[in-house]
């Protein structure tokens, strides 16, 4: 096997019991993998301590801790898992760096031959044969997060306004063309609430993703120690929360931005 290391969120890596000295109330479910690269992302988000020029800590993504683990070691604990204990989902974060497909592929296919568990990635945008090799050797979702909502926002702290590889076109264009690959709402995004995009904005993206049946999470934007947004100050929460409501009655109650009012 060419990958010989994989991070693992703390969480799911106490869950496995590759953390002996740790113990959880309440056990995930979903076992978060992260591929491995020595060095930084190739990309330079803004709020990410994976970027590029991030003085963040190498071992995080967002606000959780991601230890490094020997691959076999991984793939031996989750053999070997106790029945009442067994995650019902697998999701690979995949870093941007020059060989990240080809070890994405591997850690499917070896983590296939130990379990029948659903899998799930979440992905830089890969070109549509890349898209279609992944679904054929097991992956259920495919993720390629925006996180702004607007071009503007995008291109200010995932794009060229912080010199990275990411451009707006791209990442919207393939985040649709996975649907013709991915059908049965099996695409998803992510959204950060506080990067400057308004809740209006952000709605409406949420609704013409849904026309797509592209499912889409939100977040509300925490400051991360090393990152370039390290001191932007935290969203209003109450604001978040009527995001999250908006998001329901569209997804889930089938309404339309005609039922949903702005103050500002």
């Amino acid at each position: 096997m060419d990958v010989d290391k994989i991070r693992i969120s703390i969480g799911s890596a106490i869950t496995l019991g590759l953390l002996t000295n740790k113990k959880l109330d309440t056990p995930p479910t979903t076992c978060y993998l992260m591929t491995y690269f020595s060095g930084k992302c190739s990309s330079n988000c803004s709020f990410c301590p994976q970027a590029r020029n991030s003085k963040g800590a190498s071992d995080r993504l967002s606000r959780i801790n991601w230890p490094v683990f020997k691959f076999t070691d991984f793939l031996t604990k989750l053999k070997y898992m106790r029945p009442s204990k067994k995650f019902k989902r697998i999701c690979i974060q995949t870093l941007n760096y020059p060989q990240n497909f080809k070890d994405l592929t591997e850690i499917i296919t070896q983590v296939k031959k130990e379990t029948s568990i659903s899998i799930s990635t979440a992905i830089p945008p890969f070109s549509k044969e890349q898209l279609r090799e992944l679904k054929l050797i097991g992956i259920e979702r495919v993720g390629i997060a925006l996180d702004g909502a607007t071009e503007d926002t995008f291109e200010k702290f995932k794009g060229k306004g912080v010199n990275s590889l990411y451009t707006w076109n791209e990442h919207y264009h393939k985040l649709i063309e996975a649907t013709t690959i991915f059908s049965n709402s099996s695409v998803s995004t992510h959204l950060i609430y506080g990067l400057g995009d308004t809740q209006e904005q952000i709605v409406n993206l949420i609704y013409e993703l849904n026309k797509y049946k592209i499912s889409t999470a939100l977040f509300a934007f925490m400051p991360i120690k090393g990152t370039n947004l390290e001191t932007l100050e935290q969203p209003n929460i109450l604001d978040f929360r009527k995001l999250q409501l908006a998001r329901d009655i569209i997804v889930n109650k089938e309404k339309s931005l005609q039922d949903i009012t702005f103050n500002s």
